[in-house]
């Protein structure tokens, strides 16, 4: 699945003028038919990923889309049906996953050496390290059934050596299973920006429970959904 330039501004939560002249100056590959760009899902999850720092923190007069009920607190609803997983051991990227790996299987009845292999062969590509002790592992395939996405939230024991573009070490990891494109790259793109923010990177730094994270995610969804609805509500009273 493609994405409309519309998408692609939500997602990355720039501006129209920014991105056309990211896109005139080649830092974003886009095509065009009948004058009207596309993005591939690929070329998105990439930028995401490699230009994450670059970004800013999300605006929260952005992201009218937030009513929509099937992307409404959809981080919430992932972590709620993944798991939280604390102190888990391991001396490498790959050690780390492969351990990971195993409780995540489980929990969505995939089969944990494949699904193991796909987020390894994920990371040989690129590292899904998005800086500041944050990374995102996951899969170029969609292994959940439909409207069952699952964000697995792990701390390992030690910080990992990620490869990561600011050379920080890794120590909060959101494993992503979505079950479509646009889902994942909105789940991908509220990461990244959790990931910008100070007050979210010294939440989960402290290494909070489940409860404790579903309590600040939802929270913090509600906001971009409040502020939207404002921003909305300005607008038509102008």
């Amino acid at each position: 699945m493609d994405l409309g330039f519309n998408d692609v501004i939500e997602l990355l939560n720039v501006s129209r003028e920014k991105l056309e002249t990211w896109i005139k100056e080649g830092k974003i590959p886009a095509y065009r038919v009948q004058d009207q760009y596309f993005f591939s899902r690929e070329v998105i999850d990439n930028w995401l990923v490699q230009h994450n720092l670059e970004r800013e923190p999300f605006d929260w007069n952005t992201g009218e889309k937030e009513n929509n009920g099937s992307l409404q607190f959809a981080l919430f609803r992932a972590i709620h049906k993944g798991e939280v997983l604390h102190e888990v051991s391991a001396t490498n990227k790959e050690d780390l996953i492969k351990a990971a790996t195993k409780e995540i299987a489980r929990k969505v009845d995939v089969e944990e050496e494949m699904l193991a292999d796909l987020l390894i062969e994920r990371e040989r590509l690129m590292s899904t390290a998005l800086g500041n002790g944050v990374a995102v592992p996951h899969t170029r395939d969609f292994l959940l059934s439909e409207h069952q996405d699952a964000v697995f939230i792990v701390f390992p024991k030690d910080p990992i050596d990620y490869a990561s573009l600011d050379h920080k070490k890794v120590d909060v990891l959101f494993f992503l299973l979505a079950c479509e494109d646009k889902r994942h790259l909105h789940l991908l793109s509220k990461i990244a920006h959790l990931s910008l923010v100070s007050e979210s990177l010294d939440f989960f730094k402290s290494k909070p429970t489940k409860h404790e994270i579903l309590k600040f995610v939802r929270n913090w969804e509600g906001q971009i959904k409040g502020a939207a609805k404002a921003a909305s509500l300005e607008k038509t009273s102008v």
